[in-house]
């Protein structure tokens, strides 16, 4: 009779320490099931946010211009490089994604300044007829009127032609 007794405290203790176990990793194994299953888009947070792990991604304003499509067809017509003089700035959806800032002021005396992708630049243009060529340490690219009036700035590169509308500030 002492053995049976040995026996039941034993397997008693045994199902004692085995109902915990089965208990803990049967929620865990649940719970992971779950979390797995239902993953939250990151936070945005400032550009300027210490923690390199949040990607950042400005919200859109709603500002498209059909100038900026990929397809886009457009007609540029010569003007007189007085037209472009004055102080411009991108303020699309598509820009903001592409450059972050665009905000350039255009002098009469062959000059221009700027601050692009958060870039400060000087540089100089050339009246090239039909467009003004561009040019600063960091960037170069094409300043032309559409047949509509929008001002375009032509980004080229070896496979893409990147097209942004300025507008006067």
């Amino acid at each position: 009779m002492n053995n049976i007794k040995k026996y039941i405290a034993l397997l008693l203790a045994l199902l004692m320490l085995c109902i915990p176990l089965t208990a803990c990793s049967g929620s865990g194994a649940d719970t992971d099931a779950g979390d797995a299953a239902v993953e939250e888009e990151p936070d945005y947070a400032d550009p300027n946010a210490e923690d390199p792990e949040i990607i950042y991604q400005p919200e859109s304003k709603g500002i498209f211009f059909e100038e900026e499509a990929e397809d886009a067809e457009l007609n540029m017509v010569k003007s007189d490089p007085s037209a472009f003089v004055g102080s411009w700035e991108a303020t699309s959806d598509q820009a903001v994604y592409f450059y972050g800032n665009v905000d350039i002021t255009i002098n009469d005396d062959g000059t221009w300044e700027g601050n692009i992708t958060e870039e400060d630049c000087t540089g100089t243009w050339e009246d090239q007829g039909d467009h003004l060529h561009m040019v600063c340490d960091l960037f170069s690219f094409d300043l032309a009127f559409e047949e509509g009036g929008s001002l375009i700035m032509t980004e080229t590169g070896s496979d893409y032609v990147l097209n942004t509308v300025l507008t006067k500030k």
